[in-house]
């Protein structure tokens, strides 16, 4: 019976053992919508903001400006996308659904600060 008790400590632990090294890493890439992002300034201080996270492949990052969009490519194992939209709104910009602090958005410089169109798209001419 001694034997026995041993044999399925053993397997036990095993199991244990392996159940914990199933999943390490979990990399996501997620597009994250941030309107108020339309130029470099805007782009260099959302660019800061995520450097603080780890888990973010940094150099994988890329912003659309065109669509009020950035890439970000992470580790959900130690990052949750939620994670990230706060720390976008901390900076004083929108982040999918999410609106940005209002006192940070005041600190934004005047190119960052001004109100997102519905589109991302220059305006149209309507002279007839």
């Amino acid at each position: 019976m001694n034997t026995m008790n041993r044999l399925c400590f053993l397997l036990m632990f095993l199991a244990l053992g392996m159940a914990g090294a199933c999943r390490q890493t979990d990399i996501r890439t997620v597009a994250f919508a941030v309107p108020q992002v339309t130029n470099a300034a805007c782009e260099a201080r959302v660019r800061a903001a995520l450097q603080r996270l780890k888990g973010i492949d940094h150099p994988a990052t890329v912003f659309d400006l065109a669509a009020g969009t950035v890439t970000i490519r992470y580790d959900s194992m130690v990052l949750a996308n939620k994670n990230i939209e706060h720390v976008i709104i901390a900076a004083g910009f929108d982040a999918n659904e999410l609106k940005a602090d209002p006192a940070a958005r005041a600190a934004l410089p005047p190119e960052c600060r001004g109100q997102p169109a519905a589109t991302n798209a220059p305006p149209t001419s309507t002279a007839p």
